[in-house]
This record gives C-alpha cells, structure tokens and sequence, in this order.
C-alpha cells in the first residue's frame, strides 16, 4: 500500500477524502449464457402436461394376419406431468440504512443507493442459482468433490480444491452440504450430516484449473471424489427435489449409461414416465468418449451429432464448459475461429479455417463454430449437449425477464452492470411484478426493517428428448 499524505493528522484531519466519480462496479463471475436462449413459456395451474410420440409400434407385417394381432401398439405415447420447481432469493433492509443512503446513485451520500445495490446481489444470486440448475436434477448439485477434493472436515475451517465448473456456482457465504455416495451415486444420494459454508475462495492453482475454496464445518466428515456438493435447502423432507429439473435430469449421462444403478435409475419413474422402454427417445441421445482409445473431443461431439441426425433432430445449439471448449479449439488447431460447413457452402473467409462434420446434415448453425458453440463456464467440464432450442423451454409461473435477460446479448463476454436493475417497490405487498414479495422484517435496535423475497417458479422442459443429446467426455 502507498503511504499516506502526511504523517500529521493536523493535516489529514483538514483532507476530505476525494471519491471517484466512475460508475459503481460488479466482479461477480458473468451468467449463464444458455439459460437466456430457452424459450419462456408462461402457465398455470398445478402442473405443466406435454405428450410425445415415442414408438410407432409393431403392426407391420407380409402378413395381414399378423398386422391385425399387432394392430392395438400402432402408436406408443407418453404423457409427462412437470411439477414446478422453486428457487429464492432474500435480502433485508432497515429504515435507517434506506433513509442514509436514499439520496440516489452516485452521490454524496453513497457510491450505490443501498436498495438497488442490495436488489442486485440478490438478482444476480437468483441468476446463478438459476445456471446452476440448467446443468443439474433438481437437487442442487454444483459438482462433484472430485479427485483434488477429497478430505476429511473438521469442525471450523477447513479448505479443499474444487474445479472452475463448481466454484463458478459458489459464492462467500454459500451454504452446501454433501453427498454420501457410497449410498449412491446419484445426485439424490443421501446427504451428510456438515453444514458447511464458504468463507474465502482463492485464485487458480498454477497450471491448473482448480481453486481452493475455504470453508467452515459444522461436523467432522470424510468425502470421496464422486459425493456431490449440493446447494442447502434444495431438496424436501421426502427427499424430492425442489429446484427446477435440468439438463442433468432430462438428458442423465449417470453411472456412463450402463449397469445395474443406471437400469434402476431410468427404470423409475420421470415425472409420470417410465424411460427404459425408449431410453434415447426418451432420456435424449448419449455418447461416451473414447477416452482409452484418445478419441479426440471433436470427434466425440461430432458422434453424438450424427446420433442426433439419426435419431430425426436437427440441432442448432452446442453447450460445452470453457475450459473444454479450449481444449476443441486446441485440438482443431485454430488460433481465432472453428467453422462448421452447412449445405456445402463455398462461402470462404481468410485466415486459419477448419471444416469439421459431416457436410450433408443440414444443421441450422451459423457458418463458424464460435457462433455455434454456447461456451459456459455453468456446464460441467466432462459434459457436451446438443440441442435443439426449439423444443427446449422454461416454463414458469413467475416473470423471469431480469432473471434470464441480464443485458449481455448472446453469448458475448461481460457481465450485467451493478446498477442495472431497478429498485423494487417497497410496498408491503404479496405478490409484486409477479417475482417479488415485500413484507415487514424483524425489528431490531436500529429500527424497522422489510425483507424483499425474489421468487423463480416453474421448471425447464424438453419436449422432445430425441432430438438432443449428451455426450459424456470423461
């Protein structure tokens, strides 16, 4: 640190001090860039219905007789009763902090109007929240402990190294608690008993990609590498999830697709319907990367690519982590831009090109791959997804514009500005905007308070499972 103007204090006690007149900032990680592309749907009532067609049936025959036996499986349908998920975000405000910093943004009285500073941590909260289930079951999960994480807590502060894809979901003051998953490996696992929360997170360990996170612990706890770390307060006291279903959920890659766990697991019940009788059409598309046989991750995605033009979709969306998506650009050795070549398209550009796929499938993606690939930083390092947006939607009984729409277009770099959101209005009300809720708080000494409560309802749907895929990198 620089040392101060004087060492007097007859003359720093005359010194004002001089504050900047730059806008206020925000160094919170940027949002999900995938969350803001699904479609949002409004609705109502208990539950949200949709029906697919899942198999054609098996009344074709030489013979007419046969066809007749068969005719009653001509057509297979399912029926999916989506519940909605919940998520919250809270925040308090005395009488006395909203009345000293009312003045309004940037000015003598603050750097920040208290408010809408406080109105932004908690949207931004909400937002992340939100990324997070994208990516998971319901269940909180925000990763896996992983090899580099395995430790034995103790009551207090403990710290461990988590990777980019996880630590990106937390934040100081994160409550998680963890998974047993020597009862199982799912994210539904029963949960230990440490109530944990994080205190400090440092900078990358060098050459890697992993942090150290500090937490404190409520009880001593020995975790293994594939025990999930969920976020508190995200599943009921029937162990039924409460957040939103995602990707995790809707498109599983669980136990690699195969054994026993993984029958018992697509054998129960998905919202009302049985998937093992159609996993593909079903539960989406999978591919597991040869990893053995250093099967590149190009080549893997592009398998699961032609997985999905098999099975009828036509993707126009490809979810991949940053730091995988590094190591596709790495591997096509390109130094700014990975093209996808469509229709056979003589349209060629300058500078280092790469066609990458097959040419005669007629995707509905842009002529370069970085406008293709939605690269986010949410999605878990081992997993790629391709989608087709169209049949991909939020479906929620709750505005959800500030949460999914925070000012960055697309998928450019940046992050919403501190300033962004408006100051809610602070009429004790239930149901406000259709996302907030006013009420009176806790008094205490410094004089009455409100609690502002943000509320995201609904859940994330894929109507036709078929036309995605998950492909499983490692």
């Amino acid at each position: 640190m620089a040392q101060a103007v004087s060492t007097l204090t007859s003359i720093t006690n005359i010194l004002k001090t001089w504050y900047t007149d730059a806008k206020f900032e925000s160094l919170l990680f940027r949002n999900s860039p995938t969350i803001s592309k699904f479609a949002k749907n409004r609705i109502g009532g208990k539950e949200y219905g949709i029906s697919m067609l899942y198999g054609r049936g098996g009344a074709t025959s030489g013979d007419y007789t046969v066809a007749v036996a068969n005719s009653a499986s001509t057509a297979q349908n399912a029926e999916m009763k989506i519940q909605p998920g919940k998520i919250f975000s809270v925040f308090n405000l005395t009488q006395l902090a909203m009345l000293a910093g009312q003045a309004g943004n940037g000015t003598k009285a603050n750097y920040i109007a208290p408010l809408v500073n406080l109105m932004f941590a908690a949207t931004e909260g909400l937002r992340k929240t939100a990324a997070a289930a994208v990516f998971g079951s319901g269940y909180g999960e925000l990763g896996v402990v992983g090899t580099s994480g395995i430790l034995t807590t103790v009551v207090g502060s403990n710290t461990t190294n988590l990777t980019s894809d996880v630590v990106i979901k937390l934040d100081i003051g994160t409550v998680f608690s963890v998974t047993n998953s020597g009862v199982s490996l799912l994210p539904s696992a029963t949960l230990r008993t440490s109530v944990n929360t994080v205190t400090a997170i440092g900078s990358a360990i060098a050459g890697t990609t992993t942090y150290p996170v500090t937490f404190t612990a409520t009880a001593i706890e020995t975790w293994t590498a594939t025990d999930w770390i969920e976020l508190a307060g995200s599943r009921d006291g029937s162990n039924n999830p409460n957040l939103p279903t995602g990707l995790g959920g809707w498109l599983p890659s669980y136990f690699n697709r195969t054994g026993a766990s993984w029958t018992t697991y697509i054998g129960t019940s998905f919202y009302g319907v049985n998937r093992s009788v159609a996993t593909d059409r079903l539960a989406g598309n999978y591919y597991l990367r040869n990893v053995a046989g250093s099967e590149k991750y190009i080549d893997a995605i592009m398998e699961g690519v032609r997985l999905v033009r098999r099975a009828g979709g036509v993707p126009d969306m490809i979810v991949v982590n940053d730091v995988s998506y590094k190591q596709i650009l790495s591997e096509a050795n390109a130094q700014t831009t990975y093209f996808q070549s469509i229709n056979n398209s003589a349209d060629k550009k300058s500078g280092n090109q790469v066609t990458k796929g097959l040419q005669e499938v007629d995707f509905q993606f842009s002529t370069t791959w970085l406008k293709t690939v939605v690269d986010d930083p949410y999605c878990p390092t081992n997993l790629v997804y391709i989608l087709d947006s169209s049949v991909v939607e939020f479906a929620g009984l709750s505005k959800t514009d500030l949460i999914q729409d925070d000012g960055v277009p697309a998928n450019e770099p940046g992050r919403p500005d501190a300033t962004s959101v408006p100051a809610p209005d602070t009429t004790f009300k239930l149901v406000i905007d259709d996302w907030l809720n006013v009420q009176q708080g806790a008094g205490a000494s410094d004089g009455p308070s409100m609690q502002v409560t943000l509320a995201m309802y609904g859940n994330f749907v894929i109507r036709n499972p078929a036309n995605c895929a998950v492909v499983q990198l490692f």
